[in-house]
């Protein structure tokens, strides 16, 4: 079956080629994609697709990491038994302190894999220690003031719940609620009540 054209469509004069009718709001919808027509569409393209070039290509920078060093808080507090953080702590700890990849590759050992720059920028943050740089790039535990070894950490325990308390609480005896307001078919009773 062969496609026959309405006679509403409109043709290109120059190749015979259907050219689309605009839209409803009036915005043309392209050409018949004829040699007479291909000069427009190629300036058009031009403008959209050109963008300005820089004279001289520019290098990118040597992508240097950024330093992790922040002081230690006023206090620390312990963490729990073989949780992540007790991890990095005890490797920051060390005389030799440690390195990023060495904290991430203990971390993923634990499970998921593990962003070191997060764990020790955040979560040894968040205890109360302090993180420092040396020039070889290695990470070094920061203590807080009157401490001379990081904390021993917890055992973990289930959670101690308080005892619950009953309180006896003596309150004045309440007074009577007023009665609502009487209708005024009563209130005519009542008078004629009170005048016998």
């Amino acid at each position: 079956m062969t496609y026959q054209r309405s006679q509403t469509e409109p043709t290109c004069p120059a190749c015979g080629g259907t050219v689309l009718l605009p839209t409803r709001g009036g915005v043309p919808r392209g050409s018949c994609h004829c040699p007479t027509n291909r000069s427009r569409e190629k300036e058009m393209t031009k403008t959209t697709q050109e963008t300005p070039q820089a004279s001289e290509p520019v290098t990118p920078k040597a992508a240097t990491a950024k330093l992790i060093a922040f002081p230690a808080k006023a206090e620390a507090r312990q963490v729990k038994v073989g949780s992540k953080v007790a991890l990095a702590i005890d490797l920051l700890a060390r005389h030799e302190g440690a390195t990023l990849a060495e904290i991430e590759r203990a971390l993923s050992a634990t499970g998921a894999k593990a962003d070191p720059r997060a764990w020790v920028s955040f979560d040894v943050k968040n205890v109360g220690y302090g993180v420092s740089t040396d020039d070889e790039g290695r990470l070094h535990l920061v203590l807080p003031e009157g401490i001379t070894a990081p904390l021993a950490h917890r055992e973990a325990g289930a959670k101690s719940v308080p005892a619950a308390t009953i309180q006896i609480v003596e309150s004045e005896p309440k007074k009577k609620a007023k009665k609502a307001a009487m209708t005024s078919a009563r209130s005519k009773k009542a008078r004629k009540v009170a005048a016998k």
